[in-house]
């Protein structure tokens, strides 16, 4: 397993401790923003879907054009 996700696994097991109430993860004390909204950002960044839906928005795009240019 890459580093990368190695890192991202351990960062997605902290937020969800600290949804779930831990006081504590991996000897780490865990603080911070806990509303909906933080929680959904966080977990954005953690697994990269900001880029995904540029991308998916992109390929429509492209797909659409596409489309158009053999009408």
């Amino acid at each position: 397993m890459r580093r990368e996700s190695r890192g991202a696994i351990k960062e997605m097991y902290s937020l969800f401790a600290k949804v779930l109430g831990f006081e504590r993860w991996e000897d780490k004390l865990l603080t911070g923003d806990l509303t909906v909204t933080a929680v959904i950002k966080k977990l954005r960044e953690v697994l990269g879907t900001d880029e995904l839906n540029l991308l998916q928005s992109e390929l429509v795009r492209q797909a659409l054009a596409k489309m158009q240019d053999s009408r």
